[in-house]
């Protein structure tokens, strides 16, 4: 991967975290059309954000 991919998955998350301290809930869906990036794309960085202990991910929403 390179690094100016790296650095566009790090500005994402962080964006992501944005929008969660924001609205307190997102949709997959929905950031996967903010960003244009697949929804897989989004759930590794859910994954990664959960694991990094900056947010709590809740399948299924509410």
């Amino acid at each position: 991967m390179g690094l100016a991919k790296k650095m566009l998955a790090v500005e994402r998350r962080q964006k992501i975290l944005d929008l969660v301290y924001r609205q307190r809930t997102v949709q997959v869906t929905d950031l996967s059309k903010s960003f244009g990036v697949t929804e897989e794309t989004i759930r590794r960085d859910l994954q990664a954000l959960d694991g990094s202990g900056l947010l709590s991910r809740k399948h299924g929403g509410r």
